[in-house]
């Protein structure tokens, strides 16, 4: 009989690290979530019980802790017939960019000393392979992000996430490390963080308040289904010959007068009597923002992915779920 795959996601009761463990699960993987946020978890033991899910509240920050639990981990799967885990996810850290701005110390805390932190117990522990979530926000004022585009980081939070990119190459070099860093462009998805245009339009929808477009919506992104984000990972985590960088996006723009199209279509009945009002545009905002992704991106795209209207339409029916259905 085959050992259990085994898999660990830092951030894995956040909203990207969610569907992450959700996908591992249904993949038969035994997943280890380390996450600080304990009303999160325990959401999620509501949700998927105790079998093939292990989780731990933790601040990667804390070395000393994080080491502790990468242990018991490790103690675990020997006693239970588990193989090791194949890598480390690491979705953790502080996503919120307009924070960055006002808070840039704690920001850099946990985003880029957690990184440490981690690379530090991998190594002491022997794991290598590591996944990271970094961001389209590292290329800067861009219209088309070529991954090997000079960085410009314009926020705090974008120049920390390109300073792990750093540290990511500097473990590769000195320690042997695989990692592989994934700059993700907008992803759409239920739970999204505070300020995530998709969540709220949704929710305004199904209020049947309008939908407010900042400025007259021919501004464009690089929108991508949380779904085949977590696909594109996994996939390329599993190539032997894999680049250290990707970019994760569907390699479309999509404006927002688009975005409000698909939405509405996604709200079903609701959908026709919903407005859409248009207000200032943002300062600063780029005007056009799109991933330019690579052959393999562009091939499991082809092969597996749902795309971003099914994207959509999946995040309306989970919301609807968790906060409207009676």
């Amino acid at each position: 009989m085959e050992k259990l795959k085994s898999i660990i996601i830092t951030g894995g009761a956040g909203f990207i690290g969610g569907y992450a463990v959700r996908y591992y699960l249904d993949k038969g993987y035994h997943v280890f979530s380390l996450d600080k946020d304990e009303e999160a978890i325990n959401k999620q033991r509501s949700v998927y019980g105790l079998e093939n899910y292990t989780a731990d509240k933790i601040n990667i920050v804390n070395k000393d802790a994080l080491l502790r639990s990468f242990w018991y981990i490790y103690n675990f799967c020997q006693q239970n017939d588990i193989e090791e885990p194949e890598f480390v996810l690491h979705l953790a850290g502080d996503p919120d960019l307009r924070k960055s701005v006002k808070d840039p110390i704690s920001s850099a805390n946990d985003n880029i000393m957690g990184t440490i932190s981690l690379l530090e117990v991998m190594r002491e522990i022997g794991i290598k392979k590591i996944a990271f979530a970094s961001s389209g926000s590292v290329y800067g004022e861009t219209k088309a992000a070529h991954i090997d585009d000079i960085c410009e980081p314009a926020s705090p939070y974008a120049a920390s996430k390109y300073c792990c990119e750093q540290y990511m190459k500097c473990y590769e070099l000195l320690h042997g490390f695989k990692p592989t860093c994934f700059r993700f462009f907008n992803v759409v998805g239920a739970g999204g963080k505070e300020g995530n245009v998709v969540p709220i339009w949704i929710k305004r929808g199904f209020n049947g308040e309008p939908l407010i477009v900042n400025g007259d919506g021919t501004i464009t992104r690089d929108y991508i289904a949380c779904e085949d984000l977590i696909m594109l990972i996994d996939s390329i985590m599993h190539i032997e010959d894999r680049k250290f960088k990707y970019n994760l996006g569907y390699g479309k723009s999509t404006s927002l007068n688009e975005l409000t199209e698909l939405i509405k279509k996604g709200l079903g009945e609701i959908g026709d009597k919903v407005t859409v009002e248009y207000g200032p545009a943002k300062a600063g905002d780029v005007h056009d923002s799109v991933a330019v992704i690579d052959e393999t991106v562009a091939k499991l795209l082809k092969e597996k992915a749902i795309y971003l209207e099914e994207g959509i339409n999946n995040t309306a029916k989970a919301i609807f779920w968790r906060d409207y259905a009676e």
